[in-house]
């Protein structure tokens, strides 16, 4: 019995010194830090923008492709290619019926093509929005509860038990 008294009276003072002389963990040392704001494009507007651009782009090709008139193979070209292929339209040659349908078509793609690349180069104007995560304040302390515990065969030891939230 002497000696667990003992025992008890050489740790106390050693577990003491040891829970007054820790040094925080970084964790704890984090408080609100500023998010740094990030510049990348807007993706909405990006991919949007591409979207649109393929979207008229590809038939565009498609008909540049298959044609045999020599002014579309103006759509070949983004954006211009449309509006130089109306421009070198000459009167109807053959089916009159479709030429009304091809033009409005035509001025659908060029104005397609503008909002595309303008959806995309404005991307890079407007910045996504950041979001800023702030930390609870509770989480910034840490909370550290020592207890005297018994401890070995019969409760015949003693010790402490820390416990904490970081």
């Amino acid at each position: 019995m002497e000696r667990s008294i003992k025992t008890v009276l050489a740790a106390v003072p050693v577990a003491l010194a040891l829970a007054c002389s820790a040094t925080p963990a970084a964790a704890q040392e984090t408080r609100e830090q500023p998010i740094q704001p990030t510049t990348r494009p807007n993706r909405f507007l990006l991919i949007g923008g591409s979207a649109i651009v393929a979207a008229s782009y590809i038939p565009a090709v498609a008909v540049a492709a298959s044609s045999e008139r020599e002014g579309d193979k103006w759509l070949y070209v983004p954006v211009l290619g449309p509006w130089a292929d109306l421009v070198d339209r000459e009167g109807c040659a053959g089916d009159c019926e479709t030429e009304a349908l091809n033009k409005t078509l035509l001025i659908g793609a060029g104005v397609a093509h503008i909002v595309g690349v303008g959806a995309i180069v404005s991307s890079f104007f407007i910045p996504e929005e950041n979001t800023r995560v702030k930390l609870r304040e509770d989480t910034a302390k840490p909370k550290v509860h020592i207890t005297p515990v018994s401890m070995g065969r019969g409760g015949s030891g003693a010790g402490l038990s820390v416990v904490g939230t970081f």
